[in-house]
């Protein structure tokens, strides 16, 4: 934790947020504050604590001091709680003790909320005086002492069946997050729950209602919620601390500071950390063990586990045990166990969720009669479910059911059928039912009562599972005629059917009746469907997704007597090539509009959808039409929601009009590059507008556009004018490759910082910087008409922070006299720049010079080696023997210095030891330097030194046998060999064409930032192994990839290609030689990736950024060699796939690094 907190943090500026603090040590609190010094300059740590000690710890003598709520909000708050609407005029007699209760609460919310739950049912005036005359309220002071006591009045008022459950909670730590099933299922082993008289009210539907009473009560806090129903929750501190000062020791959990086991310990649990008093638990009358930290050592678990004879309740998922003590049969009163012993006949809960190695449960599992809840979730190597699981008929949770093949009977076992789900009529929640493709009971199924008589069953997934895209037959269809749900279902899952039709259910034009509280609807892979049912007539359907429907064609739409769809929400198809046309939604029904919710609409690779006309949206807020090239028009005729819209891949769209979209904030369009016309009639709420690869749009006027923020043009290569009226609060501004962009009128743009310049004309850099005095950063690139920067332009934006300039090859000179807020300088690839005049760059912080001539770089430094210097990179300098010594040996501020491809540099760097505060000194592909400069032996802050590309340096310095490696061992980071981004890169930036006819031996190519290569002539590449391509046409990975997808390809990276909407399948599937795969912002790419698994050899890929792309290519399960899959910025998948809960988990399990973060591929980079 100590390292990666210093790697993290190490010389940058953080600000870190400590909260709640309670530690009063100290000696702790200074070796925290040793580790938080490695920080930048700046960096700033904010600790809430509710110990005044706490804050004088920290140094800080003028703590702010948060105060609790006045008089008035307090009793805003206690009235909304204590008072149904309206009652607080009629009950007047107790309003005035109410305002005197809500005084006393000192203004804190918790104690408002929990007194005034109280008193939500009194109406007597002696039942509100007793709570204002309570003493412990009477002695609450300013400074909160005895809140405890005063919460204890929320205890006392418990109806005595719920103080237990409320006392219970206290098993779990602070702050930790509490599953509400979890719980529920504890208080009922515990005995807790009381039965009702109502035969059909089940405990757990019984011991919901005591969870939401508590929740109502404040004294459990709700943290995640679905469909308006509580999933977990958390205790407040100060609530913790009243169940657990009421428990006493009852109740332990185990941290590090308990040192005794007292003898009255019943309820024990352990989350944190190894604790040696876990041995003293032997002999004691335990009913509760909770164990999430890793004990592997069974002598440990067999030592103690036998005594445990009053045990009620053990989870051990955290202890890592592979073979479970044969003492736990013994167990008589064991109602929660996470493995399968089928003689505790007493058993109620199975919990084995997330066992993944787990092949199976045993054949007699029948004998648990009294089971209700077998959590299998995440169990997806089970071949099958045992003969005989159906006769567990109080069955409540079973999230997986595994339709078994012939193989398992083959080996003995004994296979249980589907229609064993017959007589499970209690379960609720979700039901998965995988491998139907092995359905052998067709016509027992067909009849329909396999699900009918589930009314608890909130969820279903039905999944066929078969090699390939394609397969299936009309035996699917009989079977899905016999999985008709309950009518009470609210999610249906269907994936991989292979019917030609949807069963007669689903195609009735009743569905509506059939399925009244249906809410969401996911449909994928349904390759042979051609009609899809009438899902418009669902009455609550809320969201809708169809995935991969490669054969659908028509999407019925039922009874036009109701409007279509008058609950959803959200609407996303993809991957529908044959679609030709959507509902028509157009129609109006009797009874109002179609689609009147609709407020998210997601379309994606239909590449034969024509258009989209929406008459009527009144909630749209987000459209987003993808890769549909056949997609011709699009009106939005009352939009009035509209928020986003993005627009891709729609080549043959010719124009764009939004008639009224007055709270529009993002419009996005992209490769449409027939898109001749783009008209915004009234968009006062833009924020961010970005148009890209729109070849044909030939000039673009925005009106008044007071909020726009952000506006990015490139690579629309016809436009020719642009106007900008009126926008006051525009910041960022990027136009590129626009070559024929000759006239922009704009009017003055006061709030502009960022202004990004690449492949335009001169006279737009002088339009624009003309009316931009509050520009903060400039970065200019291709401009090759520019022959010179002059000192008007730089004059009028005094206050510029950061200026880069790239690959203007005919600059010749360059003024930069009234810069002196300049901190960032880039000048690259200005092969030309020869004059320059600089007075002074007083506040210059970082330099980067790459491409330039010497001279250039001896003139820099004697005008920037100033007090401020902390950072210089050299490259490629033409011409360069030797750095300028004179300035450079003063910079006494300079903490990194890079000196990179200077092939002439030859002076040994004698000066570099009075660079006093370098910390870190990269030298690579300096040729002609052949020795080490023994001056960083002094240099005693620095971190990092690379001297690359040296092997006989490597030698005599090598960490194990060098003769000098003493002299440079208080440098910690330490390399004399190519680094991971250091390969030796050939760069051809504007060439358009390459030859690499005689190159037999090549084994290693990179080419980046070449937009404009389009030609090049290769044979063949038999022996290349490492192809790296970073910003270039499509086109040109093609073509590569048929030149070198060959037996020797290992590794290849793909970066930022320019159009590439889909890989090159028909090489790349046949390179099973290939382990590194990288595809790295391609924006563009949104094609499945499902030929991915013929990559037999693949270890490493890493997919980034790639916008397009929303699934998860399902052919990597079977890539057995991958070792690290990063597949980053899709936080959807972090949570289905999540390592605790994700319900798809297991399928990637054998893969030992996984992240779906960023942060992992930043750290891994």
């Amino acid at each position: 934790m100590k390292t990666k907190l210093h790697e993290k943090i190490s010389q940058k500026r953080y600000l870190l947020v400590l909260d709640d603090v309670w530690n009063q040590n100290p000696q702790q609190w200074d070796h925290v504050r040793t580790l938080l010094m490695v920080g930048a300059i700046g960096s700033k740590l904010v600790v809430t604590t509710r110990k005044p000690r706490v804050a004088s710890l920290m140094g800080d003598n003028f703590p702010i001091n948060l105060k609790g709520l006045d008089e008035n909000d307090s009793w805003r708050l206690f009235s909304k709680i204590a008072f149904k609407d309206g009652e607080e005029d009629v009950h007047t007699n107790i309003t005035q003790i109410g305002k005197e209760i809500a005084k006393m609460c000192k203004g804190v919310p918790l104690i408002i909320k929990s007194l005034a739950m109280i008193l939500r049912s009194k109406r007597e005036p002696g039942q509100w005086l007793s709570i204002r005359n309570n003493k412990n309220l009477l002695s609450l002071g300013d400074e909160n002492e005895n809140v405890v006591g005063v919460l204890k009045l929320s205890y006392d008022n418990l109806p005595t069946h719920l103080r237990q459950c409320f006392t219970y909670c206290a098993l779990f730590p602070k702050d930790y997050e509490i599953e509400k099933k979890l719980v529920v299922q504890l208080w009922i082993a515990q005995g807790y729950i009381q039965s009702s008289n109502d035969n059909n009210e089940q405990l757990e539907d019984i011991g919901d209602q005591y969870f939401e009473e508590l929740l109502s009560r404040s004294l459990l806090e709700e943290v995640e919620d679905d469909f308006n129903d509580t999933l977990s929750c958390k205790m407040h501190d100060l609530i913790h601390d009243l169940a657990q000062s009421i428990v006493g020791s009852d109740i332990l959990v185990l941290r590090s500071d308990v040192n005794n086991i007292p003898e009255e310990a019943r309820h024990v649990s352990l989350f944190e950390e190894r604790n040696p008093m876990i041995k003293a638990l032997k002999g004691k009358s335990i009913r509760t063990f909770l164990c999430k930290y890793s004990y592997k050592n069974s002598t440990i678990v067999n030592s103690f586990f036998p005594s445990f004879m009053c045990l009620r309740a053990l989870s051990f998922s955290g202890m890592g045990v592979e073979k479970v003590p044969k003492c736990l049969g013994r167990l008589s009163h064991f109602k929660i166990l996470p493995n399968a012993i089928t003689g505790l006949k007493n058993l109620q809960t199975l919990k084995l969720t997330r066992c993944w190695s787990l092949k199976r449960i045993p054949d007699n599992i029948e004998e648990l009669i009294n089971l209700r809840h077998l959590e299998n979730n995440g169990c997806f190597d089970w071949t099958h479910m045992p003969h005989g699981i159906g006769k567990l008929t109080l069955l409540q949770s079973l999230p997986l059911f595994v339709v078994g093949n012939d193989i398992g009977r083959l080996r003995n076992h004994k296979i249980g059928s589907l229609s064993e789900l017959k007589g499970l009529n209690q379960l609720r929640g979700g039901l998965c039912i995988s491998n139907l493709q092995n359905v052998r009971d067709v016509e027992l199924v067909s009849r329909g009562e396999i699900l009918k008589g589930k009314q608890y069953l909130q969820s279903l997934r039905l999944e066929w599972k078969r090699l390939g895209q394609g397969g299936g037959d009309e035996g699917d269809k009989s079977v899905m005629e016999g999985l008709q749900p309950h009518q009470h279902l609210k999610d249906i899952f269907i994936e991989g059917y292979g019917g030609t039709e949807f069963p007669s259910w689903m195609m009735n034009d009743g569905l509506g009746s059939l399925l009244p509280y249906l809410i969401k609807i996911e449909i994928s892979r349904c390759s042979r469907c051609k009609i899809l049912p009438p899902f418009s007539q669902l009455p609550s359907l809320k969201s809708l997704k169809l995935d991969d429907m490669k054969e659908a064609v028509e999407l019925k739409e039922g009874s036009l007597t109701t409007p279509l769809f008058p609950s959803l929400e959200s609407l996303e198809l993809s991957d529908m090539p044959k679609l030709k046309e959507l509902w028509r939604m157009d129609l109006l029904a009797e009874e109002g509009p179609s689609f009147s919710h609709l407020s998210q609409l997601e379309i994606r690779n239909c590449h034969n959808l024509a258009s989209l006309e929406l008459h009527s949206s009144p909630c749209l807020s987000q459209l987003e039409i993808i890769d549909c090239p056949s997609f011709l028009s699009l009106e939005l005729h009352s939009s009035p929601c509209l928020s986003q819209l993005k627009i891709s891949y729609c080549h043959n769209l010719a124009s764009l009009e939004l008639h009224s979209s007055p709270y529009l904030s993002q419009l996005e369009v992209r490769y449409c590059h027939n898109l001749a016309s783009l008209e915004l009639h009234s968009s006062p709420c833009l924020s961010k507008l970005e148009i890209g690869n729109c070849h044909d749009l030939a000039s673009l006027e925005l009106h008044s556009s007071p909020c726009l923020s952000k506006l990015e043009i490139i690579y629309c290569h016809n436009l020719a004018s642009l106007e900008l009226h009126s926008s006051p609060s525009l910041s960022q501004l990027h136009i590129g490759s626009c070559p024929n962009l000759a006239s922009f009128k704009v009017a003055l743009l006061h709030s502009l910082e960022t202004l990004s310049l690449f492949t335009v004309r001169y006279g737009v850099i002088w339009q624009i910087m003309s009316v931009s005095a509050s520009l903060k950063s400039l970065y200019i690139e291709s401009i090759d008409d520019m022959i010179s920067l002059p000192k008007e332009l730089l004059q009028h934006v005094s206050g510029l922070v950061t200026l880069q300039i790239r690959k203007c090859h005919n600059l010749a000179s360059l003024e930069l006299h009234s810069s002196p807020c300049l901190s960032k300088l880039e000048i690259i690839y200005c092969h030309n720049l020869a004059s320059f005049n600089v007075a002074s760059l007083p506040r210059l912080e970082e330099l980067s010079l790459r491409g330039v001539r010497a001279e250039v770089l001896r003139q820099f430094m004697f005008v920037s080696a100033s007090s401020s210097l902390e950072s210089l990179s050299i490259c490629e300098i033409d011409g360069m023997i030797s750095l300028p010594e004179e300035p450079l040996q003063y910079v006494s501020t300079l903490e990194t210095l890079y000196i990179v491809k200077c092939s002439g540099l030859a002076t040994l760097l004698h000066w570099m030891g009075s660079l006093s505060s370098l910390t870190e000194l990269i030298i690579y592909d300096c040729s002609e330097l052949t020795s080490l400069p023994e001056e960083i032996y002094s240099l005693k802050k620095l971190q990092t030194f690379y001297f690359c590309d040296y092997p006989h340096l490597e030698e005599r310095y090598n960490k194990e046998t060098g003769k000098d490696r003493a002299k440079i061992a208080h440098i910690p980071h330490v390399r004399f060999n190519s680094d991971l981004d250091m390969y030796r890169k050939v760069w051809y930036d504007n060439s358009q064409s390459l030859e690499l006819h005689s190159s037999p031996s090549l084994s290693r190519l990179t080419i980046h930032d070449c937009p404009n290569l389009a030609s090049f002539n290769v044979a063949s590449l038999p022996r290349l192994e490492e192809l790296s391509l970073r910003g270039v046409r499509a086109e040109v990975l093609r073509q590569f990839m048929f030149v070198s997808a060959s037996s020797s390809l290992k590794s290849l990276r793909i970066r930022e290609i320019d159009g590439m909407i889909s890989l090159p399948e028909q090489p790349l599937q046949y390179v099973s030689t290939l382990e590194t795969l990288h595809i790295v912002k391609c924006s563009g790419l949104a094609t499945s990736l499902h030929w991915m698994g013929s990559l037999s050899s693949l270890t490493e890929l890493i997919i980034y950024d790639c916008s397009e792309l929303t699934s998860l290519p399902e052919e990597i399960y079977s890539l057995k060699k991958l070792q690290t899959f990063y597949f980053c910025h899709y936080p959807h998948l972090e949570e289905r796939y999540n390592k605790e809960t994700g319900k798809d988990r297991a399928k990637i399990a054998h893969i030992p690094h996984v992240s779906f973060n960023s942060d992992a591929y930043l750290q891994w980079r």
